[in-house]
């Protein structure tokens, strides 16, 4: 079972990608695939132990974790929970959509009594909004948009490209806005169609290139989150990182 069908669960039957791209082979591990998401942060419900806090469904024996993709939603979560359960030590925690998949797939290894977790992530609405706006312009219908898309990521045609250590790599981006900012940047010559996709094409596209070609764009609260780790361990304010230029 794939990545983007272990983490959604739910949902993962409706997934469906665009542009439609097979390439001739493969030429990275799933595994090192995700690990591109490191970069992107999720945030979830968890107890005093930092174990995940999910919601039960289907008599006792669907555990639901919501990955939130902002920081607001999660906190409006939190609220409704210690809400339902007050004096709960329940809080929100900043994870990377990686490490959150990791652990979900660890507890349903020890899990019984046909118990299973899923851990749907919560997209920004905005960028839900923005991407099927896209699509539609695209000539995709409401039908397959609403079947196909689960968690938006943005991208050009062809793709822009960003610098890093390694070299320049094409870029995926998380936000709508990011996408946005790169486009205003971008050489006034050069002709870029913004381009929407499910995070299932995105994966995809990195394990089927015959070398390792793309990054995800690091998302706004990802610089926040390092920002505050930087301050947290030098007992004040830090600079945050700057992001990488396309």
């Amino acid at each position: 079972m794939g990545f983007v069908h272990r983490l959604l669960g739910a949902t993962a039957a409706a997934l469906l990608v665009w542009p439609a791209a097979v390439a001739p082979a493969r030429a990275l591990p799933e595994a090192e695939a995700i690990n591109k998401l490191a970069v992107v942060p999720v945030f979830m419900l968890v107890n005093a132990k930092g174990v995940p806090v999910p919601k039960v469904l289907k008599d006792d024996k669907l555990l639901l974790v919501y990955l939130f993709m902002e920081r607001s939603r999660a906190e409006a979560e939190l609220q409704k929970v210690l809400q339902a359960q007050p004096g709960g030590d329940v809080r929100v925690m900043p994870i990377p959509l990686n490490v959150a998949n990791e652990r979900i797939v660890a507890i349903n290894k020890v899990l019984n009594d046909g118990n299973r977790m899923l851990g749907p992530v919560v997209p920004r609405e905005a960028d839900m909004a923005a991407a099927r706006t896209i699509l539609r312009n695209l000539g995709r219908t409401d039908e397959e948009i609403k079947e196909g898309l689960a968690v938006p990521v943005f991208f050009t045609k062809p793709y822009l490209e960003v610098n890093t250590p390694e070299g320049p790599r094409a870029v995926f981006f998380l936000t709508h806005a990011d996408l946005q900012k790169a486009l205003a940047g971008a050489p006034a010559n050069r002709q870029l169609a913004p381009q929407a996709a499910d995070i299932s094409f995105a994966i995809q596209q990195i394990m089927q290139t015959k070398q390792d070609s793309f990054v995800f764009y690091p998302p706004p609260d990802y610089f926040r989150l390092v920002q505050e780790e930087q301050a947290r361990q030098k007992g004040g304010a830090a600079t945050p990182p700057a992001p990488p230029r396309p």
